[in-house]
């Protein structure tokens, strides 16, 4: 087994990218614990507690923002579902950036695609290629097949 050996500087370094990861999971599961709160109060029809309780998740989320990054998704579902009860009235306090709930949401929706059809791509022009490789050695094979049945033949014509 080799081992390697790291400068106290690239030990610490690492130890700090560790524990941002550890902070991003951490972050991650709170959000996910404020928004189901929040989301099983609008099932109780207390849209104004499950507002704030949106409010809340996006405010953790934008006063990390420079040090861990939150989830899309997790932004995502605060966008639409903040905008809904915005759009439907039934909440009593309103914000100014209440209003750009849908074209925030948008941009993320808009990312998602992008990057699944980028994905389709690369994956169609792999099965292009694999169909292509495919195709030849069917093809090589056909031709061993016709050259292991008509030798034979011929060497039977042959005697």
């Amino acid at each position: 087994v080799q081992r390697t050996h790291l400068t106290m500087d690239e030990l610490l370094q690492q130890l700090i990218n560790n524990a941002k990861v550890d902070c991003e999971e951490a972050q991650r599961l709170v959000l996910m614990a404020i928004n189901g709160l929040a989301a099983l109060h609008i099932l109780k029809a207390q849209m104004d507690e499950g507002a704030e309780l949106y409010r809340t998740s996006l405010r953790l989320m934008e006063s990390n923002e420079r040090e861990f990054r939150a989830d899309d998704l997790q932004k995502l579902h605060v966008f639409h579902n903040l905008w809904s009860l915005v759009k439907q009235g039934t909440i009593t306090g309103r914000t100014l950036r209440d209003d750009s709930f849908p074209r925030e949401a948008e941009e993320i929706r808009r990312k998602y695609i992008a990057e699944a059809c980028t994905k389709v791509k690369v994956l169609e022009e792999q099965w292009h290629l694999s169909r292509e490789e495919a195709s030849q050695k069917i093809f090589a094979l056909a031709k061993v097949r016709t050259y292991l049945v008509i030798v034979p033949r011929l060497a039977k014509l042959a005697k």
